[in-house]
């Protein structure tokens, strides 16, 4: 429990509660911020995730410790304060800590962000990954790539072109029946993206959005669109992992500047990894642990930003993620943003190509795009964790045909797909 922090004075300043309901889990939202709640619905406009809403009146308010051991002690709570009274700068609540939100206008997406990052480490029922995924014939399609290769552009593309959604950003496997579960998030796109489907949107209004962590972005609810179907759960079919260059290809030339100021130059990408992660505070003592961290070569952190950023070089093999959750755990601070960089911009003029890529490949791209992170369950299960992960993943993969995709142009993109899960394999 957070002791500096009345929990009182916030459940009585939450007069706004909503409850959901997220794959296993149930959680109710609480805040005197309406827009806070309208951005979780906005992003999950399916009418399953909501499971009640009420507002407070406040006339004989109960608090927070009778209110989560009567109506909520089937799922965690979350409060969301902006209330100088309470403390100086908004906030989320957990019972483990208090995030406070730096900049006041994005607290809608920061909350959403804590949350669902808070929820998603809790699922058990599910092996989430971030990645798109579409099914055609009942056959489902799961799309891995790192942030900005264009996976929900890729998906609209494939969506105008008849396949069924199942989610753009959030893929979640169900590890009794191995199957994809239908996601409903509305899809967050830049207004570049947007108008490349002028005329799939005509009925829909593409000025609603808002701004959240990753820039001002337009939110689209596919159910607003007739020609958009949304899937049933189906068994994952093709794997396709988005990729900057192809495997044997050489090696992009890479420069950086460390944390003195110097520029290296000429660090490749073969053996190179280039990666930054932001936080929600800044924490001086982090630095020298993080620059400790086996793998780590360089480590620059700028603390001028709202959200304080890491920017590091790491040498491959290793993986960072889960050593920098525990230290995030460690200090308790929030991990905002991850993300790779340092990767060569992709051209979307070329011809993309499509090529196969063998199982432990798929599994190895799997891990990394895992969204459990070090705290989940499946991680802790006999005390056998990743190696358990691993043993799962290979059988949900069984039968699966994997590939590696070269973007380039988007309908030439959408050409390969089509032709490849119609079972043209002259496309490879």
């Amino acid at each position: 429990m957070v002791d500096f922090v009345d929990p009182t004075s916030v459940a009585t300043t939450a007069r706004f509660k909503h409850t959901f309901r997220f794959l296993d889990t149930i959680f109710t939202v609480g805040t005197n911020r309406p827009e806070v709640l309208i951005y979780f619905q906005k992003m999950y406009p399916d009418p399953d995730f909501y499971l009640r809403a009420f507002e407070e009146k406040n006339d004989d308010p109960q608090g927070l410790e009778a209110q989560e051991e009567s109506s909520y002690q089937d799922g965690a709570s979350y409060y969301v304060i902006d209330e100088p009274k309470i403390w100086e700068k908004p906030f989320i609540w957990t019972k483990e800590r208090i995030y406070p939100c730096p900049v006041t206008h994005l607290l809608p997406s920061y909350a959403y962000s804590i949350i669902t990052n808070s929820i998603v480490a809790s699922i058990q029922s599910h092996l989430i990954f971030h990645a798109a995924a579409l099914s055609w014939q009942d056959q489902g399609i799961m799309i891995l790539g790192v942030s900005g290769q264009g996976k929900s552009t890729l998906t609209l593309e494939l969506i105008r072109r008849g396949f069924h959604f199942l989610t753009d950003d959030m893929t979640c496997i169900n590890r009794q029946n191995r199957c994809i579960s239908s996601v409903h998030r509305a899809l967050s796109l830049r207004r570049s993206a947007v108008e490349l489907f002028k005329d799939f949107f005509h009925q829909v209004d593409t000025n609603s959005g808002g701004e959240n962590l990753g820039g001002r972005k337009i939110w689209l609810n596919l159910v607003d669109i007739p020609e958009a179907k949304i899937a049933k759960p189906c068994r994952l079919r093709f794997l396709l992992c988005l990729s900057y260059q192809p495997a044997g290809s050489s090696p992009r030339q890479e420069s950086f500047v460390d944390e003195e100021g110097s520029r290296l130059e000429d660090l490749s990408t073969e053996d190179k990894k280039f990666f930054y992660f932001s936080i929600d505070q800044f924490e001086e003592r982090m630095i020298n642990e993080v620059r400790a961290l086996p793998g780590v070569e360089k480590c620059s952190l700028y603390a001028e930003t709202p959200f304080p950023t890491f920017r590091l070089i790491g040498r491959r093999g290793h993986f960072l993620l889960p050593a920098i959750e525990e230290l995030c755990q460690k200090y308790r601070v929030a991990l905002v943003n991850i993300a790779r960089d340092g990767q060569a911009a992709v051209d979307y003029s070329q011809n993309p190509c499509l090529e196969r890529i063998s199982k432990s490949t798929a599994i190895r791209e799997l891990v990394r795009s895992f969204r459990g992170g070090w705290r989940s369950p499946v991680l802790r299960e006999a005390n056998s964790g990743v190696a358990s992960m691993l043993l799962e993943l290979g059988q949900i993969i069984k039968g699966v045909d994997c590939y590696r995709i070269i973007p380039g142009r988007l309908e030439k993109m959408a050409d390969l797909i089509f032709d490849l899960v119609n079972g043209d394999r002259g496309c490879l």
